[in-house]
């Protein structure tokens, strides 16, 4: 389990930095409210599926059968990254004209920045005055994400101790299906905070 919880905090660094990247990409400057709120669907959706399959699979079987489940469903996924698309070109801007437009301008395009430059770049962004506002609201996500996700089936299982004629597994099941409705609520809320940027502006 700890080996496991390495290996997926280790790929969603990678996730989280790649899909920012990637949906920028594809989105325009007044779609992309509808791209990252379309990913943010597809990406909580999982809350409802896999939230679904444990409370049905726990009072059915016994065993791996459900981490067998969820393996298979990861399988098809890693799959499907071999169909992504490369995102659209964008519009290519001859460099003798940025130039004398801007004449700042560096053409940097010849030295891709390594990772450490990339690290160290992050760094100091992290370290900026407007950044420090934004570093205390992440850190109380995820801290407040970490308590509540791990202790919320736990306190919805001891709520149910009032059912006697239902088993430890009965209780965990209802438990999960309540988690279902965070899902939807994700799903949905991600759907419309997307409109709104579209609407509004993300500024």
């Amino acid at each position: 389990m700890i080996a496991g919880s390495v290996i997926g905090g280790y790929g969603q660094a990678i996730l989280w930095t790649a899909q920012g990247e990637y949906v920028s990409l594809c989105a325009k400057e007044e779609t992309k409210g509808f791209y990252f709120g379309f990913f943010w669907t597809i990406y909580m959706s999982s809350q409802i599926i896999g939230n679904a399959i444990g409370g049905y699979i726990i009072t059915k079987a016994n065993g791996p059968v459900f981490f067998i489940i969820m393996f298979g469903i990861m399988l098809v996924a890693v799959l499907g990254f071999c169909f992504v698309i490369l995102p659209p070109k964008q519009i290519h801007v001859d460099l003798d004209q940025m130039k004398l437009m801007d004449t700042n301008y560096k053409d940097d395009s010849a030295a891709p920045p390594s990772m450490l430059s990339e690290m160290k770049d992050t760094i100091a962004l992290i370290c900026t005055k407007k950044m420090m506002y934004l570093n205390m609201q992440l850190l109380w996500s995820g801290t407040s994400i970490a308590f509540w996700s791990a202790m919320l089936i736990p306190i919805m299982t001891l709520e149910l101790a009032d059912h006697p004629d239902f088993s430890e597994n009965k209780k965990t099941s209802w438990a999960l299906y309540g988690m279902v409705s965070f899902g939807f609520g994700e799903v949905i809320g991600g759907y419309i905070m997307g409109m709104v940027i579209d609407k509004c502006g993300s500024k």
